[in-house]
């Protein structure tokens, strides 16, 4: 019979047995088909030998009551679709790997970004499934949950459909903006979609092996393209101040590493650095340490401050001019480290 409408919680067992608690006796829970007791026997026989049904997918359970049975035939349920959706998964973001060099900021913005929407494919509503025996075998509760593949399917279907509705709004919104801005934007909007979309394939797969599936409403290899493009051209101005001429190679190498340009000298920047920077020496026996104390913002070429920068190290050598170059290179690392994960958010603010 339908278990709460049709309709439970992926991630929510517990949830369901609950509802399948509230259910009256007018419930359609209740109008359980067969409910045998069967004192002599520890486990009944059709949950020995799970039916093997073309088109559906069946978990058993037991429990002190019915409550505890649908939530443990609830989690071998999920357990077995969630194999199939993992291996499929592997295979894929394995691939995903091959990518070429220069759209890494893409690929670590979309790794970050995909366990917040897994964590919320775990509460996905799940269509088609169906309490159809219910055994009481001495003190147990026993129940099988059966979940028609071919309901599931339909659901997963029309939810990729909203989805290419989303990612081709994100992107017409977008379109014929070239500012590091709208990339930034338009990363923001179309990535968690994309990442979603993968998500339902993969459980389309699992649900219909074989099935059809909806080609992407964009060409996201295209897509990635333009935008690591329009990332590509940000470029950052460095402190011109006296005491920044050791510390500029550092910057200028630490900043290539993450993939973000120096601005020549005669030209301005997408991003300028305002900064200060204090240092103290110590002498300790025959060694020298160098301590740097680093303030300052992070502004648009208008002088908008976009984000602040608050750092402080210290390195240590024999001699203060190596360790005046440890702390330089320390200090540009981290400056660069620090623009490369706060990039995105400062370039929305453009």
């Amino acid at each position: 019979k339908p278990l709460g409408g049709g309709w439970w919680m992926v991630g929510g067992a517990m949830a369901l047995a609950l509802a399948v608690a509230g259910c009256g006796a007018d419930s359609p829970v209740g109008r359980v088909a067969e409910v045998v007791t069967a004192p002599f026997r520890s486990t009944p026989e059709w949950a020995q030998n799970p039916p093997r049904t073309p088109g559906m997918v069946y978990g058993t359970g037991s429990g002190a009551d019915r409550d505890t049975a649908v939530a443990a035939a609830t989690r071998e349920l999920v357990s077995q679709i969630q194999v199939s959706v993992s291996v499929d998964e592997r295979t894929r973001e394995t691939s995903s790997s091959t990518l070429a060099t220069g759209q890494d900021r893409l690929e670590r913005y979309e790794a970050a970004t995909r366990s917040d929407v897994r964590a919320r494919a775990e509460q996905r509503e799940l269509p088609g499934v169906t309490l159809v025996k219910q055994e009481q075998v001495g003190d147990r509760v026993w129940v099988l949950l059966a979940l028609d593949r071919v309901v599931w399917a339909g659901d997963l279907a029309g939810r990729i459909a909203s989805v290419d509705a989303r990612i081709k709004a994100a992107v017409a919104a977008h379109a014929e903006d070239r500012r590091p801005a709208a990339a930034a934007a338009l990363l923001r909007d179309a990535t968690p979609l994309f990442i979603e979309r993968d998500d339902l394939v993969r459980r389309l797969r699992a649900a219909e092996p074989g099935g059809v599936i909806a080609p992407e409403p964009v060409d996201r290899t295209a897509l990635r393209r333009q935008v690591q493009q329009i990332l590509d051209r940000v470029t950052v101005t460095l402190p011109s101040e006296p005491e920044f001429a050791d510390i500029a190679p550092a910057l200028v190498d630490a900043f290539a590493k993450v993939g973000i340009r120096a601005a020549a000298p005669d030209q301005a920047g997408t991003l300028r650095l305002r900064l200060t920077l204090k240092t103290t020496v110590l002498r300790i026996d025959n060694q020298v340490r160098v301590d740097g104390d680093l303030r300052g913002a992070v502004e648009d070429a208008q002088g908008r401050r976009l984000a602040g920068i608050q750092l402080s190290d210290r390195a240590g050598a024999p001699a203060e001019a190596v360790a005046r170059d440890r702390l330089a290179l320390k200090l540009a690392r981290r400056i660069a480290d620090d623009l490369d994960c706060r990039l995105l958010d400062m370039l929305q603010a453009l």
